[in-house]
């Protein structure tokens, strides 16, 4: 069996009967025994990346559906670990979360870093 750790790839059983995951594509960024966190990465939120962060109007991100626990937090990848600190290495280059107000400030300074932000 493939070990299942940080930065795997989980694709949806094609049969899979749970409507939160049909046809998804999930990153995992935590797995413990009977525990697991992720976030799909194919399912675009309705909701702009402007409309969750209003002060930053002139940024024009995609959001995606992370997920159906906690859908009121807003998580980011990433990988620029050298301008976004405190990020969990999950695969070769990919960077879960960091310090939010930095990621923050590189966006309002019309920096360009590729996010992926899940809500």
């Amino acid at each position: 069996m493939i070990p299942i750790t940080p930065g795997t790839l989980l694709i949806s059983d094609p049969f899979l009967k749970d409507p939160n995951f049909l046809r998804t594509v999930l990153i995992l960024c935590e797995h413990e025994p009977g525990s697991s966190l992720g976030f799909i990465l194919n399912k675009r939120h309705e909701l702009s990346f402007n409309s969750l962060l209003p002060n930053l109007m002139h940024v024009d991100l995609p959001v995606y559906f992370g997920g159906p626990v906690q859908p009121d937090s807003l998580h980011f990848l990433h990988q620029k670990p050298d301008l976004i600190e405190g990020g969990l290495l999950l695969s070769d280059g990919i960077f879960w979360g960091g310090h939010f107000e930095q990621a923050i400030e590189l966006l309002k300074n019309n920096l360009n870093i590729p996010l992926i932000v899940s809500q």
